[in-house]
């Protein structure tokens, strides 16, 4: 089977009039997939899109809400790339914004899906997701990944129902961590057609599971497998897997917070390589 080597998403179209209305529409995820774009607010995404080479689009900012340096660093910074650059009053940022303390600062991004990789290390960790439903799980879970140094996410299903890692609140629950992972979207067929190459083992938690994770290695590359939060792992997921894992948790306890779940075995992969990760 060959595997398609360009991103699975659209390629992102040329940023429409930035208005304070467009930035209200990109909350709805069909348009956000279709414009193939996503806004990310505060400064540590500003600055996180940077460190990692994103591009930015386009930058609106409330002057009410920021510090006089910030707004001279979004002036320079828009200048400097020809970025359209929006000043909205504090009421037009809070229509926008998905936070309950509006940070005065989102820019607008395209979505990056990457391909299956390449390359796989003996220290890749990847964490695979389906059907997660709550965006500060996922948000969370991406922060705990570029945390620790994972490899990225794959995300599995397809692109209309696929884990929405794009919506704001995942964006911003992220910490940034959005812009630092390799992010990649792939069927469960594609991906066991390419891991029949790459070998990389794949485990999915599971509190019914007979191993504790703490028994197994995993030091070698793998990619740990997260259900949803109400079904757990779906049997496409389990499908993929090589084995399942559970955390031992106290008698009376039978689960936790999917994202917790993910950052607990991300922290035993890099605690057994006693290092952290790629990095």
């Amino acid at each position: 089977m060959r595997l398609d080597p360009k991103p699975r998403a659209p390629r992102a179209q040329p940023l429409p009039r930035l208005t304070a209305e467009f930035l209200v529409s990109l909350g709805d995820r069909s348009i956000r997939d279709r414009l193939g774009l996503f806004p990310a607010e505060g400064l540590r995404s500003f600055h996180s899109a940077v460190a990692n080479a994103t591009p930015i689009l386009g930058l609106a900012r409330s002057p009410s809400l920021l510090s006089y340096p910030a707004r001279c660093e979004m002036d320079e910074f828009a200048k400097d790339r020809g970025i359209p650059l929006l000043e909205v009053s504090r009421a037009d940022f809070q229509s926008f914004s998905a936070a309950r303390e509006p940070k005065g600062v989102l820019l607008v991004c395209p979505q990056r899906w990457d391909p299956l990789p390449s390359h796989v290390g003996q220290r890749d960790l990847w964490i695979g997701v389906e059907n997660l439903r709550t965006p500060g799980n996922l948000g969370t879970l991406m922060r705990s990944a570029a945390a620790f140094g994972a490899s990225g996410l794959m995300v599995f299903g397809p692109p209309r129902d696929r884990t929405d890692v794009y919506a704001p609140q995942s964006v911003r629950a992220s910490m940034g961590g959005v812009f630092s992972l390799r992010i990649v979207q792939t069927s469960h067929r594609a991906f066991r057609s390419w891991n029949r190459r790459y070998e990389l083992t794949v485990l999915g938690a599971c509190p019914k599971a007979p191993t504790e994770v703490r028994r197994v290695s995993l030091r070698r590359p793998v990619l740990l497998m997260l259900g949803s939060e109400r079904e757990g792992l779906s049997e496409a997921q389990r499908d993929s897997c090589d084995g399942f894992v559970r955390i031992p948790m106290s008698a009376g306890t039978d689960s936790i917070n999917v994202a917790m779940a993910g950052t607990v075995l991300m922290y035993e992969a890099v605690s057994q390589r006693g290092c952290r990760g790629r990095r």
